[in-house]
């Protein structure tokens, strides 16, 4: 049976369910450790291990760690997930292409509009915004976390980044001096 939303197990549930796993697959290919068993887990879901798995699993929105759990089938009585993982399919050039269009067209360099400021943590007169926390809100339940944080590291190599705000303008609320 498949997850639906009104039997979602809580998240630390859900880890132990697939070390569990882990440890059953372990006992079927002896050859392989524990913790390359749990790797496995993870990369089927399109992340380079399971630390970085289960910290984003950690850190999730609700709609998309119960988007993650209708990837997992449910072995009645037992609760443990099936060994066949249904992996992320994400064209990571087209991922790549989106999430850098987007941060382009929400976010400015700091170099191309503010002042500069040599007493300040950043080095200019606006305070940066951290593009790997914008990009995880926007993009989290769409591409897997390891692929966000490589996107969000070149580009804050090119950063840093901040929003334009010069607020309303609003041309009745100007005054002209006319010469006569």
């Amino acid at each position: 049976m498949t997850l639906s939303h009104s039997h979602v197990p809580s998240r630390s549930s859900f880890i132990n369910s697939l070390k569990r796993l882990a440890k059953k697959e372990n006992k079927k290919s002896p050859s392989m450790t524990h913790s390359g068993c749990l790797d496995r887990i993870a990369n089927s879901r399109g992340y380079l291990n399971w630390a970085l798995f289960t910290k984003d699993i950690e850190a999730m929105t609700v709609p998309r760690f119960a988007l993650l759990q209708s990837c997992f089938t449910i072995f009645p009585g037992n609760n443990l997930p099936e060994a066949q993982l249904h992996p992320l399919e994400v064209d990571e050039q087209e991922a790549i292409d989106i999430m850098t269009d987007w941060v382009e067209r929400n976010f400015t360099r700091l170099i191309e509009f503010a002042f500069y400021d040599s007493e300040s943590e950043n080095g200019f007169a606006t305070r940066d915004e951290p593009i790997s926390m914008a990009l995880q809100e926007e993009f989290d339940d769409q591409y897997p976390f390891e692929l966000i944080e490589r996107v969000a590291t070149n580009l804050e190599l090119d950063g840093p980044w901040g929003v334009e705000d010069y607020g309303d303008f609003d041309e009745d609320d100007v005054s002209y001096a006319i010469a006569e």
